[in-house]
């Protein structure tokens, strides 16, 4: 419960950011042809403190949503080790047969070790990457329908490369963790185990 609502904060910090990342730009193009051309250079020094001040305001935001995650992450990381623990202690000892010590012990740190990356850092960036994606469409179609459609024209050639990759990308990460998990096998097992042996 205490999770769902710090959960709620960090994407509410996310959405803010997104939002404020979203404002500058838009700032940037009123201070070029309100104050830069016509040369108004008291103007162009109020915009400027005005961006200067939401571009902190941002930094503040994001190590505020990062903190809070990376607080979210570790917790559930820990309960998943936790639980992992307890089941390991109701398995078989068949299980432990069959099975290299070492593929064990890769799964119990590895894999759970990729999951605090992807809560630390995934799911702020594509909901962010969500929220930034949305407003950019926004800010294009108010700014300029038709340069708006023009770069549309590309987007399904991106989909299809993005497509094309990240079924390369999944397999090669797969085997990745494959060879991984081999690797910290033949260590646990037969490096860890040199001065026993001796």
């Amino acid at each position: 419960r205490e999770q769902k609502k710090v959960l709620f904060a960090v994407f509410s910090l996310v959405a803010a950011s997104s939002g404020l990342n979203l404002v500058n730009p838009f700032l940037m193009g009123k201070a070029v042809d309100r104050y830069i051309l016509p040369q108004d250079f008291q103007g162009l020094l109020h915009i400027s403190l005005l961006m200067l001040g939401l571009y902190l305001l941002a930094s503040a935001i994001v190590f505020l949503q990062n903190y809070f995650m990376t607080g979210v992450s570790l917790e559930t990381v820990r309960n998943l080790r936790k639980d992992l623990f307890a089941k390991l202690h109701l398995l078989p000892l068949a299980f432990f047969d069959s099975r290299p010590h070492g593929e064990i012990m890769s799964r119990l740190t590895n894999d759970v070790d990729n999951v605090n990356n992807v809560l630390n850092t995934s799911v702020i960036s594509v909901f962010s990457s969500m929220i930034t994606l949305a407003g950019s469409l926004v800010m294009m179609v108010y700014l300029s329908p038709v340069l708006t459609l023009a770069s549309m024209v590309i987007v399904p050639l991106l989909f299809v490369f993005t497509r094309i990759i990240t079924g390369y990308t999944r397999e090669f990460y797969t085997r990745q963790q494959a060879h991984l998990g081999d690797l910290n096998g033949f260590i646990e097992e037969t490096i860890s185990g040199q001065k026993v042996v001796k």
